[in-house]
């Protein structure tokens, strides 16, 4: 009777807990239709020394721990878990601090019996949008931003769309800041849909080296296309630079293979105009340095809340303080804090490298 008592009042006591905790919820689990090779170029082995499967994990609960067949997990700096599992798992247990188990079988979660050996799969977990507040989302995308110059994978920028979807649609997102967030995710969104395209041609360039040899016409078709992706990023976006490196080594593998011209002309390096600056405001503004964005403009007059001419280039800190690279034929500077109103932009002569900005 008394272990029974026991029992009861220990149940009592686990319900609010269990009240409070909320449910994981599974948006989508695939193998991509263009396989991603990280199975194989980060691989790891079972027991019987056979390459595992990878699951990229899109989840932002942090200290989350994956049962099942699983041999190792990762947390990767851009927040993603890489969970290894044997050839034929069929399903995957994920346990979070403050949420309730979640048992994802791969057969109902996206219509795949089992996972094969040296393959990866995706799989996106969502936290319930009431988790958490709006400042900590916000700081979750910005930190997405921020932290982007050494990503260059796919999955970073659709984790970082996933992260800015969340902090706009948030109920406390000021009015004022949502257009910013807006600009600043269709920069993510540029960056995830050419990022796939990077990807998508190195998997040509592997697949049909394993076919038709590293000399194959294909394989120089696919890798001349990688350097134009890559080249169109780093026009738009000089500061990334993984993709800087991996340029430099697709031109490489472009120059050395047999279908290359002969004669190489003469390149050009143009010098990228770097520029520092500091922004104050009037005593009688408020506005935090940190949240006032920094874009280039092509002419002097910007008109109220129009973007479509500027092109995006980064953020102050909380001092005001900034440091910019001057896309080509742009040589205005104008900050989000100006643009409640048409407004003139402030010059940037081509060998000017610093710049006071003070906002009335």
């Amino acid at each position: 009777m008394k272990t029974r008592l026991l029992l009861l009042l220990l149940a009592c006591l686990m319900l609010p807990a269990a009240a409070l905790a909320q449910e994981l919820e599974v948006k989508e689990f695939k193998k991509p239709d263009i396989p991603d090779p990280a199975a194989t170029q980060y691989p790891v082995k079972d027991g019987n020394n056979k390459t595992c499967a990878l699951v990229i994990v899109g989840l932002t609960a942090d200290d989350a721990v994956f049962e099942g067949d699983v041999v190792r997990q990762e947390r990767k700096d851009n927040g993603q878990y890489w969970v290894y599992l044997m050839e034929g798992a069929q399903y995957l247990e994920v346990s979070a601090k403050g949420y309730l188990p979640k048992t994802v079988q791969f057969s109902t979660a996206g219509d795949i019996e089992s996972l094969e050996s040296a393959q990866t799969y995706y799989l996106t977990i969502e936290v319930p949008l009431t988790e958490k507040s709006f400042d900590d989302l916000l700081g979750d995308a910005r930190k997405y931003y921020v932290e982007r110059a050494h990503n260059v994978r796919f999955n970073y920028y659709d984790a970082a769309k996933i992260a800015y979807d969340r902090a706009i649609e948030h109920n406390d997102c000021p009015f004022d800041l949502r257009d910013t967030l807006k600009t600043e995710r269709t920069d993510v969104l540029f960056l995830r849909k050419y990022t796939h395209h990077h990807e998508s041609a190195c998997d040509s360039v592997a697949k049909y080296t394993r076919l038709r040899g590293a000399d194959s016409d294909e394989v120089f078709k696919w890798l001349t296309a990688d350097a134009k992706i890559l080249e169109l990023i780093l026009q738009k976006h000089p500061e990334l630079t993984g993709l800087q490196t991996a340029l430099a080594d697709v031109k490489a593998r472009v120059a050395s293979h047999p279908k290359s011209k002969k004669t190489v002309a003469q390149q050009v390096t143009v010098q990228k105009q770097q520029v520092s600056g500091t922004i104050t405001l009037d005593d009688d503004l408020t506005i935090p340095l940190q949240t006032i964005s920094i874009y280039a403009s092509p002419v002097s007059e910007v008109k109220r809340d129009d973007r479509s001419r500027l092109q995006l280039l980064g953020r102050a800190d909380a001092q005001g303080r900034f440091h910019v690279i001057m896309p080509p034929n742009m040589h205005y500077i104008i900050t989000s804090a100006e643009m409640t109103k048409t407004a003139d932009a402030h010059y940037v002569a081509p060998d000017q490298t610093s710049i006071s900005i003070h906002i009335k």
